[in-house]
């Protein structure tokens, strides 16, 4: 079973994947602002988990 850590991992990886998805969509429709704020919110959401990571938050 997993921890309540873990299946909010899943949650928020999932929410990222669904970010990229529309990412691709987006640069696909040749819309280079939304593109470039959706990559920005995605970056910061990843670096957001890789220091709760780092930091132990996580565990």
């Amino acid at each position: 079973m997993m921890s309540v850590h873990q299946l909010a991992l899943l949650d928020r990886l999932s929410m990222i994947e669904h970010l990229l998805e529309q990412l691709a969509e987006l640069y696909s429709n040749h819309d280079p602002v939304k593109v470039v704020s959706l990559a920005g919110k995605t970056i910061q959401d990843a670096e957001m988990w890789g220091f709760l990571h780092l930091t132990g938050s996580l565990h």
